[in-house]
């Protein structure tokens, strides 16, 4: 009943919320296409697993331009960012359709990072923008939701697509095609059917200064100091793994690409429940212990597939691991951001593309080298170490950020259930 009623609620959102959530399952179709097809394709033309991880690491160095970025959002506008961000990025995949070799994809790859940099920056603080402060833990949910649902429809067609006769012929380059146009319609749609930003004319603050005053709240404060070292820890921690988990199913465990987009899909739904699931349940216990329990499953679950497994045992346990991941990965962006003052929440931001960008960044490579010089094994152990190191200090620290915020949380109502509850209440009065 409590589901149907939060379904609800998405529904009757604004209609700048929900052209947000249409354009995103576009964009989401495309990149579930996208980030299936992209290790595989590099594979196919014989870019080895360190390769790899360099073209990805260098790659997610360049999120750093987001402090290029951030101190021209108040002129330009977030939304007008927002779409030149998916235009870089369809120009992006339209260069790894015509590169096979080592130096032009690191080129392609660079600029796709650079799109996805220009999203970062502005997509959460948009969707907020388009909503009240009690609404944002829902309509994060709502847009989350239908981001993983859709990609979850692109990863499948991606892998599948070619078993209808009038496609078995198509290739990786047709796929790309494909998701470029998909980019495109989003840019067009947020472009144009959004509404234009309040925009300040102001001199545009430099990007070295942006940077200091990144660093120096890191420095002087505390919350932000340890949200951004639980990023820090646990961006290690996904990125020495998930983006090799295609390779490693394709690689050790012998799977064709129809088979691994169908593992894919299976990840995709059972978190997309989670998602839709996650406000109620953070409700009821708190955001402090959800996402502990979320970290415990994930470390587990990490730590068994370093083991030797077989081919079943081992995708059952990969899934499991998957899902707590990803629910783990949106549940603490969700409340770190819902955490910071509306005023800070550009600042905080760009803390975590500087935090993101270099962590990524060390764990994609890091993972490339373990995949080519130890094995699989290696990369789930390593993974398993950092979260360990996070949880250790979530517990320690974060949590107590979390713990003196849910008296507020619970006041201002910022999940579905609660908004639902001080509504029935009003009505009644």
């Amino acid at each position: 009943m409590i589901n149907f009623k939060t379904l609800s609620k998405y529904l009757k959102f604004e209609k700048h919320i929900q052209v947000m959530v249409i354009s995103e399952a576009l964009c989401a179709f495309a990149f579930g296409m996208y980030f299936f097809l992209q290790i595989l394709y590099l594979n196919s033309v014989n870019i080895s697993s360190s390769d790899i991880g360099i073209i990805f690491s260098i790659g997610s160095l360049f999120s750093l331009l987001g402090f290029i970025v951030g101190p021209f959002i108040n002129r330009f506008g977030r939304k007008n960012i927002l779409s030149l961000g998916f235009l870089i990025i369809a120009f992006g995949i339209w260069l790894y359709t015509i590169f096979y070799k080592f130096f032009p994809l690191l080129i392609s790859q660079i600029i796709i990072n650079i799109g996805f940099c220009f999203i970062q920056v502005t997509e959460i603080q948009l969707l907020y923008s388009y909503t009240t402060i009690d609404n944002e833990c829902c309509a994060y949910s709502y847009k989350s939701s239908v981001n993983l649902i859709f990609a979850a429809l692109g990863t499948l067609v991606a892998g599948n697509i070619n078993k209808i006769n009038l496609f078995k012929n198509i290739g990786y380059k047709t796929l790309f095609y494909i998701a470029i146009v998909f980019i495109l319609i989003t840019f067009l749609i947020r472009k144009f059917m959004l509404p234009k930003d309040i925009k300040n004319v102001c001199k545009c603050e430099p990007v070295k200064k942006s940077l200091e005053k990144s660093i120096k709240y890191i420095k002087i404060d505390k919350q932000i100091r340890s949200f951004s070292i639980v990023l820090f820890i646990i961006s290690i921690a996904f990125s020495s793994v998930g983006p090799y988990n295609n390779l490693i199913l394709k690689e050790y465990f012998f799977l064709d690409n129809s088979s691994i987009s169908i593992i894919n899909f299976s990840i995709t739904v059972f978190s997309t429940l989670g998602l839709i699931i996650m406000p109620i349940i953070i409700d009821k216990i708190g955001k402090g212990l959800f996402n502990g329990i979320m970290l415990i499953i994930t470390i587990i679950s990490c730590s068994l597939l370093a083991l030797s497994l077989n081919k079943n045992v081992f995708i059952i346990i990969l899934v499991i691991r998957c899902v707590f991941a990803m629910i783990t990965s949106f549940t603490l962006d969700s409340t770190m951001m819902s955490n910071i003052e509306l005023k800070y929440r550009d600042v905080f931001a760009g803390i975590k593309l500087l935090v993101n960008s270099i962590s990524i960044a060390l764990g994609n490579f890091i993972g490339g080298i373990l995949l080519n010089k130890i094995g699989f094994k290696g990369n789930y152990f390593f993974g398993t170490i950092f979260l360990l190191l996070t949880m250790i200090f979530f517990f320690f620290k974060v949590r107590k950020c979390f713990k003196s915020n849910n008296a507020t949380n619970k006041k201002n109502k910022k999940c579905c259930s609660l908004i639902e509850k001080h509504d029935k209440v009003k009505d009644k009065d």
